[in-house]
């Protein structure tokens, strides 16, 4: 069976937002979670945020570049793994100003 275990839970952001290789551009990098068949990388503004409005990035890598941001904006983000049964765990959500 192939299920996500308990220990899934932690899906560290394991280097915090970065700058992107653009202006406007954060970067986003997880360590690859066991059981896991893709991820989900969601960001939103801190008033996004208060509406629980989250913009959404399917991906099956452990990097994101997440791009057109505005500057001098705080963005947060977190990844969710997502197990073959369509299981989410998602990380702690961290947080950054573009630069």
């Amino acid at each position: 069976m192939n299920f996500l275990s308990i220990s899934f839970i932690s899906v560290r952001v394991t280097r915090a937002m970065e700058n992107g290789p653009n202006p406007n551009e954060l970067e986003s990098k997880i360590k690859g979670v066991k059981g896991a068949v893709s991820y989900l990388y969601q960001y939103a503004t801190d008033a996004m945020l208060a509406q629980d409005n989250w913009q959404s990035i399917p991906s099956s890598k452990t990097t994101c570049i997440i791009t057109n941001l505005q500057p001098g904006v705080k963005y947060n983000l977190r990844v969710a793994a997502i197990g073959r049964r369509d299981q989410l765990m998602y990380s702690d959500t961290i947080s950054r100003i573009v630069a």
